[in-house]
């Protein structure tokens, strides 16, 4: 009975992993698994069936890279921020506060932000106020999807007085791309 032999190769003779020579993906593989480099053997490749992900969508997962805070006791409007004119800036969230005394004169009325999306129009934030009473207030908003901007558009917070003392701050955060079509 003769029979036919078949002999079959190791399988790692077959499939050839793919090498990790990336040192910035080894050091997230590291601290994303929670490896220790003294017990754990660290992955130098990738099997088969590991598929690596990326970020493409620049409105999701991104860091803040601008944090703008501005603050004053003098009358007039405050500039927090003013988005870029050659690239796009997303809102991810703003802080204002104010705090007047009794002899503050500004008009009874609205302290405001004024923010400007790119495809919509103004929206504020704002604080009502009464003239001569001691007040104060503060509002954190957080996008949970940042908000793309107009260019080159101002933050301003308002506040026009004679007399008294009258302090406003606000914070603006988000993040900019250099180039969305890439």
């Amino acid at each position: 009975m003769g029979g036919r032999v078949t002999r079959y190769l190791p399988l790692h003779l077959y499939f050839k992993m793919a090498q990790i020579h990336n040192s910035d993906l080894s050091k997230e593989i590291v601290q994303g698994a929670r490896l220790q480099q003294n017990r754990d053997i660290i992955p130098n490749q990738l099997a088969e069936k590991v598929v690596p992900v990326m970020e493409v969508n620049p409105t999701l997962l991104k860091y803040c890279n601008i944090v703008s805070h501005a603050s004053s006791v003098v009358t007039g409007n405050m500039i927090i921020y003013t988005t870029p004119t050659d690239k796009d800036f997303y809102l991810c969230g703003l802080d204002a506060a104010y705090n007047k005394n009794v002899t503050c004169d500004v008009a009874s009325g609205l302290l405001t932000i004024t923010i400007t999306p790119k495809d919509g129009v103004a929206v504020y934030l704002n604080f009502p106020i009464f003239t001569l009473t001691a007040e104060k207030d503060g509002k954190t908003i957080n996008f949970s999807r940042p908000i793309l901007m107009k260019r080159g558009i101002s933050f301003t917070f308002t506040g026009t007085f004679t007399a008294g003392n009258l302090y406003r701050g606000g914070t603006v955060w988000g993040y900019t791309i250099d180039s969305p079509n890439a």
